[in-house]
């Protein structure tokens, strides 16, 4: 995919002094030069492209036949699991109750008038939910790994009481709220802008900070949107099996992390991480092939061939493993972001929504209703033992004083982008818009 220039900051992208207080000499940019053709992959992944690079370098060989040394040939836990496997919504849903919903109620009266950081487990007591909350807390770090719970009539609630709903049921999942891009905000709007390829699928991934991703379902598209789960477990075990030398390079600690204009302009690490009995993914594929909208930063490091076989491996074997459920207004998300990568299928709400994937050109044409407030959570008592890479991201929410954080104003965006009409002709050479998210 071709580079796109982004405009520098000058913003350190983790505090200067937290790379030493972790032990991690590895984290400053390399002296790095282009030494191979940079590998042709794209944020939307291409199962014809990735086939025949498969086949390509099977046929080079050379390849490792075990995986890496001290690594399980597979991993056993209830978070090692297919779509088949979880056929009942009963082992993922819970209802909220007639008692649940009056109990919710008289928590928001008591958190009216108080700010949004002081909306606790504490302050929002839920004395008969709360503890089935708790539950879910044990079952998205230590068990299956997600959980979702339905019954929320946002319709009957303001966006201001929308918001402290979420804040005050989650928190019971986890303690801290991380920013989730460079301004700091701390709870974002996911909105169909018009520009932000709705009517294809978003690629398997997970979000990059943060150990539980939580969102609340104000909106649903007419059509589509389902969401997309599977286990890092159980994707690694079939790597593992067929694939082991792909074990080898998503471990390796050489993938280029985009920063975006910020200081270092990327980093090193390794997406796949075997730490404490556990396997980790961590990735977004945004970061490492860049995005339609936002490109990739120029004179960075490009994905090598094995890398990008490895990432399209990832989604593939995703795809075959994975569980769709449908999304449902009113309902709170809660997904362990170190075990399970998340997407959703394409969303419309045009009439001809299997037409419009494929032929629509029209921004406004593809435009949804679709709306969800989304928090990046980390909890200090629950949080798995983090290899050292992850420490430092996880620094850098959570660990740093001097990180702006905000809550926007809690205003629904009925409206996004431009109003109807014919789109204005392009600029020559646009930039692009910058990476919304951190």
């Amino acid at each position: 995919m071709a580079s796109a220039a982004v405009s520098s900051r000058s913003v350190p992208y983790w505090p200067k002094d937290i790379p030493e207080q972790l032990g991690l000499k590895h984290v400053t940019t390399p002296t790095w030069t282009q030494t191979s053709p940079a590998a042709e992959i794209a944020f939307h992944p291409d199962r014809a492209l990735y086939e025949a690079r498969r086949e390509r370098r099977l046929r080079e060989g050379g390849l490792q036949h075990t995986v890496p040394d001290g690594w399980p040939q597979k991993f056993e836990g209830p978070i090692a699991w297919t779509g088949k496997d979880l056929v009942d919504e009963a082992q993922y849903v819970y209802q909220l109750s007639a008692a649940d919903k009056l109990e919710i109620k008289r928590a928001l009266a008591g958190v009216q008038g108080k700010s949004y950081d002081e909306i606790t487990s504490a302050t929002f007591e839920l004395p008969l939910l709360g503890p089935q909350l708790r539950k879910i807390q044990k079952q998205v770090y230590h068990g299956i790994g997600f959980a979702v719970v339905r019954g929320l009539n946002v319709d009957e609630l303001s966006p201001d009481e929308c918001q402290r709903i979420f804040l005050g049921c989650s928190s019971y999942l986890a303690a801290q709220r991380g920013p989730q891009n460079q301004d700091g905000d701390q709870l974002l709007h996911l909105t169909d802008y018009g520009r932000v390829d709705s009517d294809v699928d978003l690629p398997i991934h997970t979000d990059i900070t943060c150990d539980i991703v939580a969102t609340l379902t104000i909106k649903c598209s007419t059509y589509g949107g389902e969401a997309a789960l599977a286990s890092t477990w159980t994707i690694y075990n079939e790597l593992a099996a067929t694939r082991p030398d792909l074990i080898h390079v998503l471990a390796r600690p050489d993938w280029p992390f985009d920063t975006y204009g910020r200081d270092p302009a990327y980093y090193n690490r390794a997406i796949l991480f075997h730490h404490e009995g556990k396997a980790f993914m961590n990735f977004s594929r945004r970061v490492l092939t860049g995005h339609p909208i936002s490109g990739r930063t120029l004179r960075i490091p490009s994905l090598t061939e094995a890398q990008a076989e490895a990432l399209d491996a990832v989604h593939f074997t995703a795809q075959k493993h994975k569980l769709n459920f449908a999304t449902e207004k009113g309902e709170m998300r809660f997904i362990n972001n170190f075990a399970l990568l998340h997407g959703r299928e394409a969303y419309s709400d045009k009439e001809n929504f299997e037409a419009s994937r494929l032929s629509c050109e029209d921004e406004m044409a593809r435009r949804s209703q679709r709306h969800l407030l989304r928090m990046w959570l980390h909890d200090e008592q629950m949080v798995w033992k983090l290899p050292p890479a992850l420490k430092l991201v996880w620094a850098r929410a959570f660990h740093d004083p001097n990180r702006s954080r905000r809550w926007r104003s809690p205003i629904l965006p009925l409206e996004v982008g431009p109003k109807p009409g014919p789109p204005p002709p392009p600029k020559p050479n646009p930039q692009p818009i910058p990476a919304p998210c951190d």
